[in-house]
C-alpha cells in the first residue's frame, strides 16, 4: 500500500469511521497550475501560499451511496506533502494544510 493510500484509509476510518480496503480505491497522479484547479474540489484561497504547480495524487472510493474523492496536494521537486483535502460527494468534509519536512 503506497503512504498516499495508507493517509486515505486511515482519515476515512478515524474521521469518518469508514473502514475500507485499499483495493477498492483507484489513484491518478498529475501536475497542475494553481488557476486549473476546479474550485469545486480545492479553494483557490487555500492555494494562494503553495507552490505553483503542485502535484497532485488522487484517490476515489465509490459505494452506492457516497463518492469519497482523497486529493494530496504535493511540491513538484521535493514531492512534501503540502495540502490534504477529503471530499464526500462532492462537499469538503476535510482540510489539512501540512508543513511537512
Amino acid at each position: 500500500m503506497t503512504r498516499e493510500m495508507n493517509w486515505f484509509c486511515e482519515t476515512l476510518l478515524h474521521e469518518f469511521g469508514l473502514l475500507v480496503e485499499s483495493k477498492e480505491i483507484s489513484t491518478e497522479g498529475y501536475e497542475h497550475y494553481h488557476e486549473e484547479v476546479d474550485e469545486a474540489l480545492i479553494k483557490a484561497e487555500i492555494l494562494t501560499d503553495l507552490p505553483n504547480p503542485l502535484l497532485y495524487e488522487t484517490l476515489a472510493y465509490e459505494t452506492e451511496e457516497n463518492e469519497w474523492l482523497g486529493i494530496i496536494g504535493m511540491h513538484p521537486v521535493s514531492r512534501k506533502w503540502l495540502l490534504q483535502v477529503i471530499l464526500l460527494n462532492g462537499k469538503q468534509v476535510f482540510t489539512n494544510k501540512t508543513q511537512e519536512e
